[in-house]
């Protein structure tokens, strides 16, 4: 995950939430729980690769209000 722009969240199940700023990557790792998006008042740009021979990703439900805000 590369961010391009802006300021992001980034958090694995089980893990603090932490933030993602402009010109860092993040590894994702294979079967990992896990969710990514911007952050409440600030937008984000972000960049997805997937190994799509090793399988694509699977979405699963959205962050609830209380996860998302939570400070962690």
């Amino acid at each position: 995950l590369l961010a391009i722009d802006g300021l992001g969240y980034y958090q694995e199940k089980g893990s603090p939430k932490r933030l993602i700023r402009k010109g860092e990557a993040v590894k994702c790792p294979a079967n990992t729980l896990h969710w990514h998006g911007a952050s409440p008042n600030q937008f984000f740009v972000q960049i997805a690769i997937t190994d799509a021979k090793k399988g694509t990703a699977v979405w699963l439900e959205p962050v609830k209000d209380l996860e998302y805000f939570s400070p962690n």
